[in-house]
């Protein structure tokens, strides 16, 4: 009986979790409110700052020791280019950045 109602309790409490993400989800009004009220809190972040960094692969660049071809669009919505690490790509003989 017990685990019935342990289960039953942990069921409620997840649906709950549930219905709060998709409340703060349905009130964002960009991707980067959206990363910071619904992806960083997911993740246990208390904003998207942290997240991204953590979760970044530019942290990566410099052990990359195979030929790698960056390609982004100057006009990404999402990736724009004054967040590309350009010293790091540049720093990386294996790295080869083209924007158009």
């Amino acid at each position: 009986m017990l685990r019935m109602s342990e289960k039953y309790l942990n069921h409620s409490l997840l649906h709950s979790i549930e219905e709060e993400i998709v409340k703060q989800a349905v009130k964002t009004k960009s991707i980067y409110q959206f990363d910071d009220k619904v992806r960083a809190k997911n993740y246990g972040y208390n904003s998207n700052h942290n997240f991204y960094k953590d979760t970044s692969s530019t942290i990566n660049l410099h052990n990359i020791s195979v030929p790698l071809l960056v390609m982004n669009s100057e006009d990404d919505m999402i990736s724009r280019v004054n967040n590309i690490p350009l010293h790091d790509i540049l720093d990386n003989e294996f790295c080869t950045l083209i924007v158009a």
